[in-house]
C-alpha cells in the first residue's frame, strides 16, 4: 500500500478524520515554526466506480479535485491506494 503520510497545518478549527470522525493530534514543528496535524494522510476523493490509477493521472489536470484528510491508521484500514480514497469510505462531518 502506498500512502502519503503528512502533517497538515492547523486552521482555525480542529480538523477531524473523514473516516472515523476523531480529531487529529497536534504538535509544534520547530522546522516550520507552526502547529501541525500529526499522523495524517491527505487523499484525493474518488467515486466508487473510478480507478485509483486513472484518478491520480486525472488529478494533474483537475483543479476541482476534492481531498480528504484522514488518520494514517484509518487510511490503512480503508486501503488508500495511490493517494486516493473512495467517497463511500468517508463520513460527513
Amino acid at each position: 500500500m502506498h500512502s502519503f503520510f503528512l502533517s497538515f497545518f492547523l486552521s482555525f478549527h480542529r480538523l477531524k478524520c473523514r473516516v472515523c470522525g476523531d480529531a487529529f493530534e497536534t504538535a509544534y514543528d520547530d522546522e516550520s515554526e507552526a502547529w501541525v496535524y500529526t499522523n495524517a494522510v491527505r487523499a484525493r476523493i474518488i467515486d466508487h466506480d473510478a480507478d485509483a490509477n486513472t484518478a491520480v493521472d486525472d488529478a494533474m489536470d483537475d483543479d476541482d479535485a476534492e481531498y480528504a484528510t484522514v488518520k494514517a491508521t484509518c487510511a490503512e484500514i480503508v486501503a488508500v491506494s495511490n493517494g486516493c480514497i473512495r467517497r463511500s469510505n468517508l463520513i460527513d462531518l
